[in-house]
């Protein structure tokens, strides 16, 4: 079957002209410098840019772009002259009727000549990524870890697409060609070394705080963001070289912008214990509906405060002293009250208290949360 191809056609009229016959169709020089970015974090959105060379008369002419098969947003295209750009002038764009895979660029031109054009557009699937898989490899120590990508391109645009400069994110671009229904791997991130910060978190909404092992690091603005994808966690072996590294774990990578900290579960530090009791629990400053005297009626509560004494016992099974991060969260309008306040506020609904557990010991943490002005059906700490 004959493959579906991009048309870029040039229709040329004056608009003085008092009827307007019909112009056939000129097509257009193949694409050229084609460029596909993927916009990952915005659901795998793609951006894809081309130029052409069109012949324009001098005066008005109509433009018309024609794209049968590939699933362009018509509402997305833009038309920028790279060179000539002072001749040329903007001056409307028709959108046909639904369903009808074209667009009119109406654009006056001071002096005939050929002109060179960027197009973008975004589409609507056809080129996708369906997956990104990462290696996280940490050294020894766990003072540093190595981190590749590779990204699985596929193309179901209907049309061959050949010598596409490729970028994932703010990756490195890489020029790819993609036959009709075909999948194709491309690296996407080549060992970056980042800082590695190993941290223990006990979350109070994981497996009753159960402590989880997470590799943490920054992402720098020099590498862009940090796109989403499955990663597998090893530690390398320290002593001779050629040994196999450890496989630590497999869990999912989320999207981090630039500047920000990427956090990879590698799974529960079974060698740290944690008991966590809610030692007391009041409520105050209640505040009841008004009802009259001897209706029968029963007041109702409106209005009201609670306090919730938590404590929470680290044990360490370790040869090491550890500081284990306590993660807590809350609702509403709340504090902590007392001498023990969070080391950090994450958001608006989650503090962490950072701990010191001595090895082979435990330490205890009691804290004391207060929510205020809760009203019936109100989640409560």
């Amino acid at each position: 079957m004959k493959a579906r191809t991009l048309l870029l056609g040039i229709l040329l009229a004056a608009l003085a002209t008092p009827s307007f016959a019909k112009v056939k169709l000129v097509l257009m020089p193949q694409r050229e410098n084609v460029r596909l970015h993927f916009e990952l974090e915005s659901g795998g959105a793609a951006l894809m840019e081309e130029e052409r060379v069109v012949a324009l008369e001098d005066g008005v002419n109509q433009v018309e772009m024609a794209w049968e098969g590939l699933p362009i947003l018509p509402q997305s295209i833009l038309f920028d002259p790279v060179d000539g750009k002072e001749a040329l002038t903007t001056l409307a764009v028709s959108t046909p009727p639904s369903g009808q895979s074209s667009l009119i660029w109406w654009v006056k031109a001071d002096g005939a000549g050929s002109y060179r054009l960027r197009i973008t557009y975004a589409l609507a699937g056809g080129v996708t990524v369906e997956r990104m898989d990462y290696s996280a490899r940490a050294n020894a120590e766990e003072a540093a870890i190595d981190l590749t990508g590779r990204a699985r391109l596929y193309n179901g645009s209907g049309m061959d697409q050949n010598g596409v400069s490729v970028e994932l994110g703010d990756t490195q671009p890489s020029t790819v060609s993609l036959d009709r229904d075909e999948r194709r791997d491309l690296l996407a991130l080549d060992a970056a070394t980042y800082p590695l910060t190993k941290r223990y978190i006990s979350d109070s909404a994981v497996e009753g705080g159960r402590v989880q092992l997470m590799y943490e690091w920054d992402v720098p603005a020099a590498r862009g963001a940090q796109l989403p994808g499955k990663a597998r966690a090893f530690l390398a072996t320290a002593g001779e070289q050629g040994q196999l590294d450890t496989f630590l774990g497999e869990s999912y990578l989320g999207y981090t912008p630039k500047n920000e900290t990427c956090k990879l579960f590698v799974g529960f530090a079974n060698n740290i214990e944690v008991q966590r009791e809610l030692t007391a629990a009041s409520d105050e400053n209640v505040k009841f509906t008004k009802v009259k005297e001897n209706s029968g009626e029963s007041p109702e509560r409106v209005l009201w405060d609670t306090k919730r004494v938590w404590k929470v016992t680290l044990k360490n099974h370790t040869d090491k002293a550890l500081t284990v991060r306590v993660k807590e969260h809350a609702v509403g309008e709340w504090s902590v009250e007392g001498d023990i306040q969070p080391t950090s506020v994450e958001d608006i609904g989650t503090m962490y208290f950072d701990v010191e557990v001595p090895a082979n010991g435990e330490k205890v943490l009691q804290y004391t949360v207060v929510q205020r002005n809760i009203e019936p059906n109100e989640p409560s700490i």
